[in-house]
């Protein structure tokens, strides 16, 4: 999820809006980022179902289960898919595809596209 430091119990995480940098504490769900003012969801989150909104954002990670159907753009840390997406994947560390994951769309990462055996 980002730079951890344990004995300080905290973290570092980028912003999805500016790209800045920012230390939050490790048990924090989401913070105000310091420079651009908006609000930063750290949380990880699994998917299972649909999403009603136009895109999943968050500074953690996200997990799309096999019975996720989702029309949405996706941008975390990591993304693990193994259900159905349409549309634009972006994580800063890597995407995962699993052997019942299907996208449509595009993506963009830093770690190589993993796609699992049957």
């Amino acid at each position: 999820m980002g730079s951890e430091n344990a004995a300080a119990g905290t973290r570092i995480v980028r912003c999805w809006n500016c790209r800045g940098m920012m230390k939050v504490p490790i048990r924090a769900l989401s913070v105000f980022c310091p420079h651009c003012q908006k609000r930063a969801n750290l949380e990880s989150l699994v998917i299972v179902g649909s999403h009603p909104g136009k895109s999943l954002v968050t500074c953690g990670d996200i997990r799309i289960e096999s019975s996720a159907r989702l029309h949405v753009e996706v941008r975390a840390t990591r993304v693990v898919i193994h259900g159905r997406i349409k549309g634009p994947v972006i994580a800063s560390e890597s995407v995962e595809v699993g052997p019942t994951g299907h996208v449509i769309g595009t993506s963009r990462r830093r770690a190589s596209w993993f796609r699992k055996g049957p």
